[in-house]
C-alpha cells in the first residue's frame, strides 16, 4: 500500500495501481505517518500523528483505529524501530517519546533539543536513533536513549535526516539548501548544492547506491553518494515535500503542496528536464555545437539553454505563440517563426537582426536552408516564401490548398519539402518549380524530414501513422503503434534511427536500416507495407486486403512514455547520443539513446517504461490498457 497524509485532515491509503484503498479521518491536519515494518507484531499498523496532541494507531486490512496515543506537544516525526516494538516520536516541545506498541505504553522519555525536532529516524540495524531540530542540532543516541555524539548539522533549521542501509552515515537537508552526508560519529564526508530553494527531504535508495532529496523548488534530485547529479525529475507544480523508494529502489513515490502524489519509475532512459515555461513547448533545436538548445513557447518567447539546464537568454519580440525554430547551420543566428505572421532573424545575444513576413495570417513553419544564405517560412495562407539574410522576399511557392504546418530542406539539393492540411506533401525546387505531391495520408501533416542522406522522405500526420517515402515521392512504408495524432519526427544524425512523437504521450525510435532492409524482400514492394511497434508487419494489397502478417524479431524498436504531457517537437542532439522532447509539459526532456538490443528484451523494456503510462493514464483508451500484460507475465515466467 501506499499512504499520503494531508492538510485535508485525513491519511488515504492507495494501491499500487493508484485505485483508493481507504480513508482515515483525522479531526486536525496530519503531519506525518509511518508504517510498521513487514514480518513484525507492527505490519499491518500505520501511526499517524496530527496537530492535535495525539499519535492515532490504525489497521491498515481494514481501516479501523486501533488506539489513540496521547502526547503533551505534537508530534513532528515518526519512524518505527526495525523490530516493529517500538514507536519513535519526535515532538514540538523537543522530546523524544518511545512507545511501546506490544504494551501499548510509553516506554521513554529523552529530553533531547531546545527547540522542536523535526526529523526522527532509528538506524537499520536497531541500535542507533538519529533527531534533528529547528536549532540546526543533530543529535546520536543509542536505542536505550543514551547521547553519543552531538554537533551542529546545518546553517538554520534541519528538515529531514536519514541512515544508509549500512547503519554507517547520515543524509540530511534543510533550509539552507544544502546537503550533507556525515559519519555516524559526526565526520563531515561530502556537502553540496542544486537546489534552487528549501530542501524537504532526503532519502537513501534501499542499495545505498543513490540519494533522492525533495525541494520547495518542485523538483526532485537524483546524486550518487558523492554529490554528482544523475537526474531532476520535473512534474510537480509546487513544492514537494516527502519521497519514499521501493524496496527495489527502482521506484520513487513524490508528493507535494500541488496536491498529487506521484510515482517515478527511475530504470528509463529520461536523463533530466529542465527550463519550464509559463506555456506549451512548441519547438526545440539544438545548436550544432551540441551544447545548447532553443526552445520557442506559446508564451511568445524563445529561451536558449545549456544542456544542463542553465538559462542563456530570452528573446523576446514576438506578439503571439512562437511555432517553430530553426539555428543557422553556422550556428551563428537562429529563425523564429510566430503566429503573429512574422519571422525573425536573431543573433545569439538576443538582438533582432531582421523580421519577416507580412504579419496577415499566422507562421506555422521556418528553417535555414543547408548553405545557411535562404530563409524558407510556411504559412496558414497556403504559400511558403523564400528570403535573404536581408529581409528580402526571393521568390513565393503556391500550391498547397491549406495551411502549411512544416517545412525541411534537402541536405544537399536545391529542394524544399512541404506538409499541409490537405493531407499532401509536396517536394519543391527552390526555382519554384514544384516536383512532385505525395498523397497517402487521411489527415493533415504536421510534420516532414529528410533523412542525413538525403534519399528519403518522412511524414508525420493527425492519423496516427508515419510515412517513410522515396526522395522521388513514392510511398515505402507506412509505420503504425502511435494511438493518438503524430506530433514531430527527427532523424539522428548517422541515419540509424528515426524518432516519432505523438499527442499519446510516447515517443518511438524506429531502426531505420532495418526498415529499409525489408525493402529489398522480392515482391514486396507491390504492396502497402505496414509496421507495428511490436514489430509486425503486414503486406496489404491494393484491395485493402491483408495478404501476410509477420513477426519480425530483427527490428530493435524503441518506445518512451513521457511523463510530461502532449509531445510537441523532438530533436536529436548532433552526436546522436541524446534525444530531447517539449511539449505541454512545459519543460525540455533529454533522453538517453541506447544502441539496437534484441527485439523481446526492447519489447519487455518498453513495456516497463509505458506500464504505468498505460494502466494509470485517463487519456488511454480502455482497449489498450493491457497491451504490455502479456509481454510482462512472460518476462515473468522466464
Amino acid at each position: 500500500l501506499i499512504a499520503s497524509a494531508s492538510w485535508d485532515k485525513t491519511v488515504q491509503l492507495w494501491k499500487r495501481d493508484g485505485t483508493l484503498h481507504g480513508i482515515l479521518e483525522h479531526e486536525v491536519p496530519v503531519r506525518n505517518m509511518a508504517f510498521g515494518p513487514d514480518n513484525t507484531i507492527s505490519e499491518n499498523i500505520l501511526a499517524s500523528a496530527s496537530d492535535k496532541q495525539a499519535i492515532k494507531l490504525w489497521d491498515i486490512t481494514n481501516g479501523a483505529l486501533i488506539q489513540t496515543l496521547s502526547s503533551p506537544s505534537s508530534t513532528n516525526a515518526l519512524h518505527y524501530h526495525p523490530n516493529g516494538r517500538w514507536l519513535l516520536c519526535g515532538g514540538d516541545d523537543g522530546t523524544l517519546r518511545i512507545w511501546d506498541i506490544e504494551q501499548n505504553s510509553l516506554s521513554q522519555t529523552i529530553t533531547a533539543h531546545n527547540r522542536g525536532v523535526t526529523s526522527v529516524q532509528y538506524a537499520p540495524n536497531g541500535k542507533q536513533i538519529v533527531s534533528t531540530s529547528d536549532d540546526g542540532m543533530i543529535k546520536i543516541w543509542s536505542s536505550a536513549g543514551n547521547l553519543l555524539y552531538s554537533f551542529q548539522g546545518h546553517d538554520g533549521a534541519i528538515s529531514h535526516v536519514a541512515f544508509s542501509p549500512d547503519s554507517q552515515r547520515l543524509v540530511m537537508v534543510g533550509a539552507d539548501q544544502t546537503i550533507r552526508l556525515w559519519a555516524v560519529n559526526g565526520e563531515p564526508l561530502h556537502q553540496w548544492t542544486g537546489h534552487g530553494d528549501r530542501i524537504h527531504h532526503i532519502r537513501f535508495s534501499p542499495d545505498g547506491q543513490t540519494l533522492a532529496s525533495a525541494s520547495q523548488d518542485h523538483t526532485i534530485k537524483l546524486w550518487t553518494l558523492d554529490g554528482a547529479l544523475m537526474k531532476t525529475l520535473q512534474g510537480h507544480q509546487a513544492g514537494v515535500w516527502s519521497i519514499d523508494f521501493s524496496p527495489d529502489s527502482q521506484t520513487l513515490l513524490s508528493a507535494s503542496d500541488d496536491a498529487t502524489v506521484r510515482l517515478w519509475q527511475l530504470n528509463n532512459p529520461l536523463l533530466t528536464a529542465f527550463g519550464e515555461h509559463p506555456e506549451t513547448v512548441s519547438s526545440i533545436d539544438v545548436h550544432p555545437d551540441g551544447e545548447h538548445v532553443a526552445s520557442g513557447s506559446w508564451d511568445h518567447t524563445v529561451r536558449l539553454w545549456t544542456l544542463d539546464g542553465q538559462l542563456q537568454q530570452t528573446f523576446d519580440g514576438h506578439r503571439d505563440r512562437v511555432t517553430q525554430v530553426d539555428f543557422h547551420p553556422g550556428g551563428d543566428y537562429l529563425v523564429t517563426a510566430s503566429w503573429d505572421g512574422t519571422a525573425k532573424l536573431w543573433d545569439l545575444e538576443g538582438k533582432l537582426l531582421q523580421s519577416l513576413g507580412d504579419r496577415t495570417k499566422p507562421l506555422e513553419g521556418v528553417a535555414f536552408s543547408p548553405d545557411g544564405q535562404t530563409v524558407a517560412s510556411s504559412s496558414w495562407d497556403t504559400t511558403i516564401k523564400l528570403w535573404d539574410l536581408e529581409g528580402q522576399l526571393q521568390r513565393t511557392l503556391e500550391g498547397h490548398s491549406d495551411r502549411i504546418y512544416d517545412i525541411a530542406f534537402h541536405p544537399y539539393q536545391p529542394y524544399l519539402l512541404s506538409g499541409s492540411w490537405d493531407q499532401t506533401l509536396k517536394l519543391w525546387h527552390v526555382d519554384g518549380t514544384l516536383l512532385t505531391t505525395m498523397e497517402g495520408h487521411n489527415a493533415p501533416i504536421w510534420a516532414v524530414e529528410f533523412s542525413p542522406d538525403g534519399q528519403w522522405i518522412a511524414s508525420a500526420s493527425a492519423d496516427g501513422v508515419v510515412k517513410l517515402w522515396s526522395d522521388e515521392g513514392t510511398l515505402q512504408l507506412t509505420l503504425e503503434g502511435h494511438t493518438q495524432e503524430v506530433t514531430a519526427l527527427t532523424f539522428s544524425p548517422d541515419g540509424q534511427w528515426m524518432a516519432s512523437s505523438s499527442v499519446d504521450q510516447t515517443v518511438t525510435l524506429w531502426p531505420l536500416p532495418e526498415l529499409l532492409s525489408l525493402l529489398e524482400r522480392p515482391g514486396i514492394q507491390d504492396y502497402d507495407i505496414r509496421v507495428g511497434f511490436s514489430g509486425t508487419l503486414e503486406l496489404i494489397n491494393d484491395k485493402g486486403q491483408t495478404i501476410t502478417t509477420e513477426h519480425l524479431t530483427e527490428l530493435p524498436i524503441q518506445a518512451w512514455a513521457d511523463p510530461s504531457g502532449t509531445i510537441q517537437d523532438i530533436q536529436f542532439s548532433p552526436k546522436g547520443r541524446l534525444l530531447l522532447t517539449a511539449g505541454e509539459g512545459r519543460v525540455l526532456n533529454v533522453w538517453q539513446v541506447n544502441q539496437p538490443q534484441e527485439l523481446d528484451d526492447l519489447i519487455v523494456q518498453g513495456c516497463q517504461w509505458i506500464g504505468d503510462y498505460l494502466n494509470h493514464n485517463v487519456a488511454v483508451d480502455e482497449r489498450d490498457r493491457y497491451l504490455c500484460d502479456d509481454v510482462l507475465s512472460e518476462r515473468d515466467a522466464r
